[in-house]
């Protein structure tokens, strides 16, 4: 008799969406490397205006279009943060949604090891059952045939 776990279907589920979770994860993962990554052009951005700010300035036109720019830049940078924070926040919810999902299929893992065990203890009681009956008919005719 083969061995069959009676919550496999729950478990596969819990399976799925553990790898679900999962892929969340790195998603969000990913989409903060692209939020930190936008953020780092930003602020090359910003140090390239400013070190040129210095050797470029000819007019004061000049350098109240610098100025309003690095402004500019500044306030998206502060909005990148932002968006950074959120991304974060984010991340940090999918990771704690993925250890539950783990969480939650590691006790059928267990579980279904337990199951299983009792299941191969039994199969020995069985077969070890039906050893000794046919060690006992052979012993039985063993005796008749002497006699």
């Amino acid at each position: 008799m083969a061995y069959q776990f009676s919550y496999q279907k729950i478990l596969d589920v819990k399976q799925i969406q553990e790898d679900q979770k999962s892929t969340e994860v790195v998603l969000a993962q990913n989409e903060l490397n692209e939020e930190q990554n936008t953020l780092s052009k930003l602020e090359s951005k910003k140090m390239n205006v400013l070190n040129n700010k210095n050797t470029s300035i000819d007019n004061t036109g000049d350098m109240l279009r610098n100025n309003s720019y690095v402004n500019q830049v500044n306030s998206t940078i502060d909005n990148q943060k932002k968006e950074i924070q959120k991304k974060n926040k984010s991340l940090i919810l999918k990771k704690d949604e993925l250890v539950e999902a783990s969480k939650s299929r590691k006790i059928l893992d267990k579980l279904k090891e337990s199951d299983m065990k009792k299941f191969k203890i039994e199969q020995s009681k069985i077969e070890q059952k039906e050893l000794d009956e046919i060690g006992g008919k052979i012993s039985h005719k063993k005796k008749e045939n002497k006699s």
